[in-house]
C-alpha cells in the first residue's frame, strides 16, 4: 500500500510505531497531489513548503495539554524520555486516559 492511500488510523499507528515520519507521509501526498490534480482540479492552491515545514515541525516538537493548558512544550525525543512534568510523565505511561 502507499503512504497516500492510508487511512487516518493507519498512518496515526505508523506514525505513532515510528514506521513512517510525517515528513514522509506529507511528501507522499503531496506528490499524489501534483501527480493526478491536473486531471482532476480538485486543488486551488497547495502550499508544499508549508505543508514540509509543518510535518518537520511536528516531528521535532511535541505539546502535551490537560484540561486546555499547555503543560509541557519540548523536542519530541526529550519530552517522552525524559518529560518535565508529572502530569506528563503520567500520560505517557498509561495513567490518564
Amino acid at each position: 500500500m502507499k503512504l497516500y492511500e492510508l487511512t487516518i488510523q493507519e498512518a496515526h499507528r505508523l506514525l505513532k510505531q515510528k514506521e513512517i515520519s510525517s515528513q514522509e507521509l506529507t511528501r507522499a501526498v503531496l506528490d499524489r497531489i501534483e501527480a493526478v490534480d491536473e486531471t482532476i482540479g480538485a486543488y486551488i492552491t497547495v502550499a508544499h513548503e508549508t505543508a514540509m515545514a509543518q510535518a518537520r515541525r511536528a516531528s521535532e516538537e511535541c505539546i502535551f495539554m490537560l484540561m486546555g493548558k499547555v503543560v509541557e512544550h519540548d523536542d519530541t525525543g526529550q519530552m517522552f524520555v525524559t518529560p518535565k512534568h508529572k502530569e506528563t510523565a503520567d500520560y505517557i505511561e498509561g495513567r490518564y486516559g
